[in-house]
């Protein structure tokens, strides 16, 4: 079997597992995607350099938490570094703006930034409530496992997810979308 195809197999079969163990263990839901990223990415190397993984699953899980360990070091000695240009900066304002000739792009500008501002408001939430509220929608996690992954008792997940979904709903309902 091909690297890639054999990459494929696995990546089909580990892929929502290691992101769920991703939220669970991230201490913010932006590192879960660059996480997830990184450990399939050492997966495949090892693969392509014609290296047998005899457990796929558990490599995966160790090379999600060497990655995590590492990326939170670096984080804790960056931390006293100050950027010069923040996120929010972005790009020239005529740059963003949409022409007339081009409504459907205008509507996807505009769904985009309402996809944007609903992730903002997510990942704003205090960590666990984020944490409660992603593994349910996103990854279709049961209460009763988002419960004993972060250690919580279930009806305080439902109580957070049904809060953070009541604030929102509140603050979408009264924009015009």
């Amino acid at each position: 079997m091909a690297p890639t195809d054999s990459f494929r197999d696995i990546y089909s079969a580990c892929f929502r597992d290691i992101t769920r163990y991703a939220v669970v263990r991230c201490r913010t839901l932006s590192d879960v995607e660059d996480l997830v990223q990184d450990t399939f990415l050492a997966l495949y190397r090892q693969l392509a350099a014609g290296k047998n993984i005899r457990d796929p699953r558990a490599y995966l899980y160790r090379v999600c938490d060497r990655e995590l360990a590492r990326r939170y070091q670096a984080n804790q000695r960056e931390a006293r570094n100050v950027p010069l240009f923040s996120e929010a900066d972005g790009f020239p304002e005529e740059e963003l703006e949409a022409s007339q000739e081009m409504p459907a792009f205008a509507s996807a500008a505009e769904k985009r930034e309402l996809l944007l501002r609903v992730f903002d408001d997510i990942t704003a939430m205090p960590p666990e409530t984020a944490k409660c509220f992603t593994l349910f929608y996103m990854y279709d996690m049961p209460l009763r496992q988002i419960a004993a992954a972060l250690g919580l008792s279930e009806s305080d997940v439902k109580n957070r997810i049904y809060r953070s979904r009541k604030k929102l709903r509140e603050r979408y309902s009264r924009e015009e979308i």
